[in-house]
């Protein structure tokens, strides 16, 4: 899959995660986010710590509240005429998420606090 990413639809994708971080809290982490580097290897401390932001915030709240994020969901993007790696991670309350279906990459159980 090559998703095209065109400069009026970014508003969740990011090239760094300090960006996405700021993003997710202002959505209150009820939300999906895409990171995008040119190289895969470079989403992967990206991926950490936005991870790490969840499990954070998890150890704040009741379980049925925490964030359930599913685990990265890597395809190629287009950004302008340059070719991208991309990493797509939904979310949502553990409450809402818990019954839904993660078809291609399964829920990331890890960042609960329980």
């Amino acid at each position: 899959m090559i998703l095209k990413i065109y400069p009026d639809e970014e508003e969740n994708f990011f090239e760094n995660a300090t960006d996405c971080i700021a993003y997710m809290k202002s959505r209150n982490f009820q939300c999906n986010v895409t990171l995008y580097a040119i190289k895969r290897k470079d989403l992967t401390p990206m991926i950490h710590e936005v991870y790490q932001c969840i499990k954070a915030h998890n150890k704040t709240v009741p379980l049925m509240y925490q964030i359930l994020p599913t685990n990265p969901f890597y395809y190629n993007g287009i950004k302008g005429c340059l070719g991208v790696e991309c990493v797509e991670i939904d979310m949502n309350t553990y409450c809402y998420n818990r019954d839904l279906l993660a078809l291609f990459t399964g829920w990331d159980k890890s960042v609960l606090n329980k």
